[in-house]
């Protein structure tokens, strides 16, 4: 399920396409086991998930991981220790070969589930494939792929050759700060208010766009990203690095493209990655992607979990850090069955289980709450329910959640969503490649906040996606009074950044203060602080004061060296300035008399 609200994408179309193949049999020399049966005694030609029973005599190995990942992929697990394991590697080829010569045809695989979807059109095939002996279980996930062209054409599109390097070019530009100020706001056009209500405003101008970090957006298509005109910078500088329809759908269907179908995939992007000057910058524009359809708009079948999962493996292989995800699963068409909130547990459904998987192998998950907050269901959708995902729901402009909203807890008593940010009319490319304040749903603030997390890791490369995920929550308005409306309320980046840099200045300080209680401290010191444009200013109140008012200048985070006056008992101010070029400025301010 697309993750947007009735503004757009209602699909409700239950169509049924009979696929002719040619079938063939043939006798495998793995011999027969006890019979295996399907979930319906009653054949359905359609697409089935097999489950096999193991990865003996694989071509691949542990030892060997350059063959099946990639080595951005290896260079993660290593430096955040995580082991490659028998889970890595891909299902047996020689599996998916015995099952495709008896006339199934491939639409997906799971390394991580050792399973494969396969569309199979004869009662006769299906008989065969479960006798063999590698075949634990198959299940019906779906009837035949149902696709449909987007149909709507683009309005002209202007040229765009500037790069978001002009943001930080502003920046460094010679001029009165109210000057660099308005050249700034004429750069990101409406779209400034989405960006300075998370703080990903200050994180640009301080050069942080998300660089060196690689984005995979799952979604049910990326209609016109190839030619419309808030995209083009990414083509301009190889910034699309993959792209992948996970469904199998081009083997029943011609001429299919990622491209020609899937608007809402189109606006997702745009939140992230678009940048049209004066008009539209996402949150992430220097980031890199991945670009992975997985969601079939026509239907609403359980095989869409399995093909989620395909595109997660896909993106861990790839590489990427990060997989934004505004879909969701609960209610299913007939023939499949829908869930239950009991299963909203974060352990019971197939995509959140890999989506835990995923996260395990040091990706961060980002995911739309879900639009259900004003209709019976209520409650998340999966995988948003998984522990170890980022969910967010939406807001208003003025911070109040929005009615579709998708409310927590999880059934196992969790809070749910983590976060909050705009999901209503922010300022989007639409399907015909205008940019204007249009449509709403969780599905806008996922990405939003999905852009956040790209620039705070950028900055701080040496983070876990875990870590990255704790700040973004600590940083939440309503950090320490967090409900299952709006979990921890919206964060902000500058407050994230705060705690990133003042965890070193508190390690310093702390000799001196002896702030025993990190958590306290840097609650009371945002209570108190500011913050200026250009040059972020935050002012703690401490229970200590100076005789005098020294200022110190520390670059490049770096403390070493710097050493405090002694501490009188009369009370004061500790100043600290971080500007746009990573200086620090540390001032004592002593209690006026």
């Amino acid at each position: 399920m697309i993750c947007t609200s009735l503004f757009y994408y209602k699909y409700i179309t239950k169509m049924k396409k009979t696929i002719s193949l040619f079938c063939f049999v043939i006798i495998t020399v793995f011999g027969f086991a006890q019979t295996k049966s399907a979930t319906d005694t009653t054949f359905l030609e359609g697409r089935y998930r097999i489950s096999f029973t193991d990865k003996k005599n694989s071509p691949y190995s542990i030892d060997r991981p350059q063959e099946f990942l990639s080595q951005r992929a290896i260079d993660r697990r290593t430096k955040f220790n995580i082991s490659i394991t028998e889970q890595d590697i891909p299902v047996n080829p020689q599996y998916l070969s015995v099952v495709s010569d008896f006339g199934a045809v491939l639409c997906n695989s799971s390394k991580w589930f050792n399973s494969a979807v396969f569309f199979i059109e004869t009662e006769l095939s299906m008989r065969e494939i479960e006798k063999l002996s590698f075949v634990d279980k198959i299940e019906f996930v779906a009837p035949p792929i149902v696709y449909k062209k987007d149909a709507r054409q683009l309005v002209p599109q202007d040229t765009i050759t500037a790069t978001p390097s002009i943001i930080k070019e502003c920046i460094d530009a010679d001029g009165e700060p109210e000057t660099i100020f308005t050249n700034l706001v004429k750069i990101y056009g409406r779209s400034c208010t989405q960006n300075d209500k998370l703080g990903t405003f200050r994180s640009h101008v301080n050069g942080h766009m998300g660089q060196d970090r690689i984005i995979a957006v799952v979604d049910a298509g990326f209609l016109h990203v190839d030619s419309a005109a808030v995209f083009q910078h990414l083509w301009n500088n190889n910034k699309i690095l993959l792209t992948r329809d996970m469904t199998g759908t081009e083997k029943f269907h011609d001429s299919t493209s990622i491209f020609q179908t899937g608007g809402h995939g189109m606006m997702v992007l745009s939140l992230i990655g678009g940048f049209y000057p004066q008009k539209l910058v996402g949150t992430a524009p220097g980031a890199s992607f991945i670009l992975l359809r997985s969601e079939e708009e026509e239907t609403e079948h359980l095989v869409e979990e399995d093909n989620w999962v395909a595109a997660a493996e896909l993106a861990d292989s790839a590489g990427a850090d990060i997989i934004s995800t505004s879909l969701g699963y609960s209610n299913f068409d007939a023939g499949s069955p829908s869930h239950t909130y009991s299963q909203m547990d974060g352990n019971t459904t197939r995509i959140t289980v890999g989506a835990d998987i995923a996260s395990s192998k040091g990706m961060l998950l980002i995911n739309s709450a879900g639009n259900s907050g004003d209709e019976p269901w209520k409650y998340i959708t999966a995988p948003a329910d998984a522990d170890s995902v980022l969910t967010v729901g939406a807001c208003k402009y003025n911070d109040k959640k929005t009615k579709f909203s998708s409310f927590g807890p999880t059934s196992d008593g969790r809070i749910k969503p983590d976060v909050m940010a705009l999901g209503l009319f922010p300022t989007i490319v639409v399907a015909n490649g205008e940019i204007k304040n249009a449509s709403g749903g969780t599905s806008f603030s996922c990405p939003l906040v999905a852009g956040c997390c790209a620039t705070l890791w950028e900055e701080f490369p040496d983070s876990s996606a875990q870590a990255i995920k704790r700040l973004i929550i600590r940083s939440g308005n309503r950090y320490n009074k967090p409900n299952n409306k709006y979990g921890h309320g919206t964060p902000s980046i500058t407050k994230a950044r705060c705690y990133c840099y003042g965890k070193k200045l508190y390690d310093f300080l702390s000799t001196k203060y002896k702030l025993d209680d990190y958590d306290t401290f840097f609650d009371q010191i945002w209570e108190q602080g500011k913050v200026i444009f250009l040059s972020e200013k935050y002012v703690f109140d401490v229970n200590t004061c100076l005789g005098e008012t020294p200022s110190f200048i520390v670059k490049d985070n770096d403390f070493s060296g710097i050493e405090l006056p002694d501490i009188s008992e009369k009370g004061g101010k500790l100043i600290f300035y971080q500007s746009y070029k990573k200086t620090f400025a540390i001032k004592i301010q002593a209690k006026k008399q």
